[in-house]
């Protein structure tokens, strides 16, 4: 490796002095005095993740600096993975065009019905994170379901065009639509043109993809940020311009982006490194590119901690404790996890589970196909997803399937490369143009049936308008009440007055002198696993009136009656 010391840029000496210039200025008791405000977040510890993020701060200012003066030369190194003996052929003319197409008829699809009915975490982020204290919302981590990034979105949206659940999930929509962009681009790196275009166009057309383009939560941020950061990762291992830092800063801030929206996109990152590692002693033709993918890595690493400096106390505490410590569930089972991406699949793909185990057999031909081109184009598909669920699983937190939807680009191309696969194994007398013709006659296929599902996706997510109409009509006053995760949304967002139940002897007490009792219960299996006897005792002495349904599975809502002078089933 050969490297060069110079003088700074200017515009390179002005960021490094601006950043550092910031980190001194910024009033650390005044910042978190603003941060606290409202919020059960002591001030101490607000200051100290003030304190953290001037630190960050100054450390990029100094990072910005070095990158400049240390510009290493970058030789051009040998294919990460075989590309069938030769350089993909570039796009033709119209695909470009195409593939912005199908992003802009993406974009449409997600905008349909985008003002249907919130469901619980949505409603939790719009509660808490997207009221309009921006302070809050970045800079305390009381649960979970603050995804950084995507609250600040969501508060700057909800700020200018309403709190209307359609303002709350606009920017899902915008990441959604730029995640099939990201795809299109990542794709050309690794597929031939025809292949990318066709995996844009299931992805545009798929019913989870628009569902969860239409989630106001971070992982549509993620899938996007997945994608731009794997695409400069593979640019960053394969330099072709000398001196050139562009693909480590692109890695950098498209990977950060990713952590800022989820945590759990730091394995994505963890993953890129480990491949990294492991091509090091097979790569000695190319010392030089050992620079850029590392530059990117220290960016990434370093936006990240200046990303969450604030919250950083807080956050390492509550991502530390188990999901729902103390309670037996089979959420946290690999098992469970297994049975509901295959059920929630079915329901989501031409065919159901018919076509969802073709569909099995599918991927398997694409992920052979892709070992036999490089164990490390494998990795960079799989790796990610296996690191999740393992760190995941090792900390005790429930498996939830929506926690690899950043996978599912990697998914589509497998397919893809699938479907590619299983043409080749036709006999070989076949002409190459019926061949394509076949490889398009089977894009055309699922993509017209992922258009036929896609009203799956629309509709609300959990229909708590509708149970809370149903209830005000038919049930007397005074006699309704809600428990656990019926709270927030009943009484919280939509301010009905109900009274608010913790457990069963609460319950039992709201029912003493009563004739007739309604309770309403949101998500009932969630219910089940942390209040086992109130669950149980419900279905022993309640009837139910009546179950609303909407498009998150599981995420049902119970009306249930208890009449004293009726003998309840």
């Amino acid at each position: 490796m050969s490297s060069r010391t110079t003088r700074p840029r200017p515009f390179a000496l002005l960021c490094s002095l601006s950043l550092l210039a910031v980190a001194i200025l910024t009033p650390a008791g005044d910042t978190a005095r603003w941060i606290v405000e409202g919020s059960a977040v002591s001030f101490e510890e607000s200051r100290l993740g003030v304190l953290l993020w001037k630190l960050a701060t100054a450390s990029l200012g100094l990072l910005w600096l070095a990158a400049d003066l240390l510009r290493p030369a970058v030789a051009e190194a040998p294919p990460l993975f075989q590309r069938r003996g030769a350089e993909f052929p570039p796009p033709a003319s119209w695909m470009g065009p195409a593939a912005l197409c199908l992003c802009a008829v993406g974009l449409g699809l997600r905008l349909v019905e985008l003002d249907a009915g919130l469901w619980f975490d949505e409603i939790d982020t719009l509660v808490r994170f997207a009221d309009g204290r921006l302070g809050h919302a970045i800079g305390t981590f009381e649960t979970q379901n603050n995804h950084l990034a995507y609250s600040v979105l969501a508060n700057l949206s909800v700020a200018s065009l309403g709190a209307s659940p359609w303002a709350l999930r606009l920017p899902a929509v915008c990441l959604g639509a730029a995640s099939l962009w990201a795809l299109w681009r990542f794709s050309l790196r690794v597929v031939p043109p025809a292949q990318a275009l066709f995996a844009v166009a299931l992805c545009a057309l798929s019913s989870h993809h628009v569902w969860f383009s239409q989630d106001a939560r971070g992982y549509t941020g993620m899938l996007f940020a997945t994608l731009a950061s794997s695409g400069a990762f593979l640019c960053m291992l394969e330099a072709r311009s000398a001196g050139s830092l562009r693909p480590a800063l692109v890695y950098g801030f498209a990977a950060a982006f990713g952590v800022w929206m989820h945590p759990t996109a730091v394995f994505v990152v963890a993953a890129h490194f480990a491949i990294w590692l492991s091509l090091l002693p097979r790569r000695r033709g190319s010392l030089a590119n050992r620079w850029p993918p590392l530059w990117g890595f220290v960016l990434a690493g370093l936006l990240s901690f200046w990303g969450y400096a604030l919250v950083l106390p807080q956050m390492l505490r509550a991502l530390s404790a188990p999901s729902m410590a103390g309670f037996e569930t089979e959420w946290r089972n690999p098992l469970w996890l297994l049975r509901e991406v295959a059920s929630g699949l079915s329901a989501g793909v031409p065919g159901g589970s018919a076509a969802l185990a073709a569909g099995g057999f599918v991927l398997l031909l694409g992920l052979l196909a892709v070992a036999r081109r490089g164990l490390a184009l494998l990795a960079l598909f799989v790796l990610p997803a296996l690191v999740t669920a393992a760190v995941v699983l090792a900390q005790g937190h429930n498996l939830w399937p929506r926690f690899f939807f950043f996978s599912a680009g990697f998914g589509v191309l497998l397919l893809v490369q699938g479907i590619a696969a299983a043409v080749e194994l036709l006999p070989g007398s076949l002409p190459p143009r019926l061949r394509a013709a076949l490889l398009s006659a089977a894009a055309l296929v699922l993509c017209l049936g992922s258009l036929f599902l896609l009203p799956r996706s629309w509709g609300p997510k959990q229909d708590f308008e509708a149970a809370a109409d149903f209830v005000d009509r038919a049930a007397p006053a005074g006699r309704v009440a809600t428990l656990e995760m019926g709270n927030l949304p009943f009484l919280d967002y939509l301010g009905k007055p109900w009274a608010r139940l913790e457990d069963l002897e609460a319950l039992q007490r709201f029912e003493a002198g009563r004739e007739e009792t309604w309770i309403v219960v949101a998500t009932p299996a969630y219910l089940a696993s942390v209040q086992p006897r109130t669950w149980e005792y419900l279905q022993e002495n309640y009837v139910q009136e009546r179950a609303f349904h909407g498009t998150l599975r599981g995420g049902e809502i119970l009306v249930k009656v208890r009449r004293a002078n009726v003998r309840e089933r």
